[in-house]
């Protein structure tokens, strides 16, 4: 009987998949039938008899999606719309097929469209997007959205853009399959502030649509909301549509209003595994297509320490955003960068740069990619901010909390955000919510005093996280205002509001020159702190 089975396996095609102990087949044309915004055509047959199976029952991953026809055959337009993998099975009465891997191919369609900040994201917007290996042009088109004549319109601005040749790995299969994808990058200028856009993306022949709206010119005094997430990283698709998708969809539910998204880093779990940034664009792709994104590197989007000189080890990263490209030093183009929206300046640090170099330091005596990376963030805070009421950073790990104690990079940050001046620093990393009180340095004004919010140090943030995995408290320190983590520390100051927090979350900001207003929601909707900033003018 084993075999007869080991025969069996080794004889079908390499377009179908076959299992032992199945009564059915279920096979396509690779390479045709599954290709991305491509019609998919499925066939189910007998496994014996290769006789079509009519009113066999199609899953995916376990949902059910079609049956077959009297031909054996189930065409949908509904499964191949995200370069991911799915999982298949077909039945018939007691009859099935044994589960097989059905991977959406990338195509001359665009596909994973991300919508970056421009260096000025009031007249500027930059887009990263990925096709077949075969596509050697880049395009985009933008016109105002009230142009009744569309893309037709003799308004349209068109830019092109660079292609590169990525290699994406699925880290799921022992072998480490790898395939090929054109990545394209443009970026638009010359935009109206506060204006609503449509844009397409594409080749000339092959597009996709969506929409954005720039931001207000820096003279104007008016109001700005931005969303913000940290740690998405999941390990199955099912996850990211049950907990990325769900946070999304309440934050802009009860938030219509929101103008972009700020994202504190692990978006995956493992940095180098195509099938990961495929999940997450699916989940958030109808938001991902029409927000700006600012994303910050996060420890999961890297790989690999750094030995000498300067780390270039974000290519993942990278090749899915188009960042601003304003840094100077030890950073990868991109992957640290600032810039001004309304009456705030946000500065988004990859911090993963930063701890490299500090043990390459530690290790080696060589301190000047440390050096070069902490000139840059000061100068940075000082001249780029120059005019906006607010400072904000953002980056991954942070440097006070209730897990972590990350104090070699609390010695090098903590005095440029004091001596600059910034108002707020917003991360994740740790998986659960934290809140500190204004700051200098490791005091707040009277260690075991509450400090009212409007007495001006640093706020410290910890954004909880969109994904299943949750962290505890460890500690308690007298800087911690609000705790909110899955297992609470014993020992707390009293002053400390500290409460179980278990389900998925994110961060409303909502800015303009005399106050900054912050709101944190469980992915209920649920409102679980809130405090607002106050400067008069």
């Amino acid at each position: 009987m084993i075999k007869s089975k080991l025969a069996l396996s080794t004889a079908f095609l390499l377009w179908s998949v076959l299992l032992w102990g199945a009564d059915l087949k279920i096979s396509w044309r690779e390479g045709k039938d599954n290709l991305y915004n491509h019609p998919a055509r499925l066939q189910v047959t007998e496994l014996e008899k290769g006789k079509p199976v009519n009113g066999a029952s199609i899953f995916r991953n376990e949902e059910l999606i079609g049956t077959t026809d009297v031909q054996g055959l189930f065409t949908t337009t509904a499964l191949n719309t995200a370069a991911v993998k799915y999982t298949l099975k077909a039945c018939i009465k007691e009859q099935c097929s044994d589960n097989v891997t059905y991977q959406v191919l990338a195509s001359e369609y665009p596909f994973s469209t991300f919508i970056s900040m421009g260096e000025e994201p009031s007249n500027s917007m930059s887009f990263t997007w990925q096709t077949s290996e075969k596509v050697k042009i880049t395009l985009v088109e933008c016109v105002r959205t009230d142009d009744q004549s569309g893309f037709r319109s003799a308004a349209v601005i068109r830019c092109k853009g660079t292609e590169t040749l990525k290699e994406l790995i699925d880290l799921d299969k022992p072998e480490g399959k790898r395939y090929n994808v054109t990545i394209h990058k443009t970026t638009v200028k010359d935009l109206n502030p506060d204006t609503n856009y449509k844009y397409r993306v594409g080749d000339g022949k092959y597009w996709q649509e969506g929409s954005f709206t720039t931001a207000p010119s820096s003279d104007t005094n008016g109001t700005v909301k931005f969303l913000f997430t940290a740690d998405s990283q999941e390990s199955t698709r099912e996850n990211y549509q049950a907990n990325l998708k769900a946070v999304l969809n309440k934050a802009f539910e009860l938030n219509p209003d929101i103008r972009f998204i700020a994202h504190a880093g692990d978006m995956v779990n493992r940095g180098m595994n195509g099938q990961e940034w495929g999940w997450f664009y699916e989940a958030g792709c109808s938001y991902f297509m029409n927000y700006p994104l600012a994303p910050v590197v996060g420890n999961h989007e890297t790989g690999g320490l750094v030995t000498t000189g300067p780390q270039q080890k974000n290519g993942a990263f990278l090749s899915y955003f188009n960042n601003p490209l304003n840094h100077t030093g030890l950073f990868a183009e991109g992957s640290a960068y600032s810039f001004n929206y309304g009456s705030a300046y946000l500065l988004c640090l990859d911090n993963q740069n930063l701890n490299d170099a500090m043990e390459l330091k530690i290790k080696t005596g060589e301190g000047k990619y440390l050096r070069a990376a902490l000139d840059w963030i000061k100068k940075d805070l000082q001249n780029a901010s120059q005019g906006k009421r607010w400072k904000i950073v953002t980056m991954h790990q942070p440097i006070y909390g209730a897990n972590r104690d990350e104090k070699e990079l609390r010695e090098v940050l903590a005095p440029i955000f004091d001596s600059c001046k910034v108002d707020l620093v917003i991360t994740g990393h740790d998986h659960y919510y934290f809140r500190s009180f204004p700051m200098k340095y490791d005091k707040i004004k009277n260690e075991g005093e509450v400090v009212p919010i409007d007495q001006f140090g640093t706020v410290y943030l910890i954004g909880g996280s969109t994904c299943k995995k949750m962290y505890p408290q460890k500690f308690a320190r007298p800087y911690q205002a609000v705790v909110m983590a899955n297992d609470l520390f014993p020992g707390r100051y009293p002053w400390l509001r500290n409460e179980v927090l278990t389900l998925q979350n994110y961060s409303i900001f909502t800015v303009n020159p005399n106050e900054l207003h912050y709101r944190f929601y469980d992915v209920l909707g649920n409102l679980k702190d809130e405090v607002s900033l106050n400067k008069n003018l």
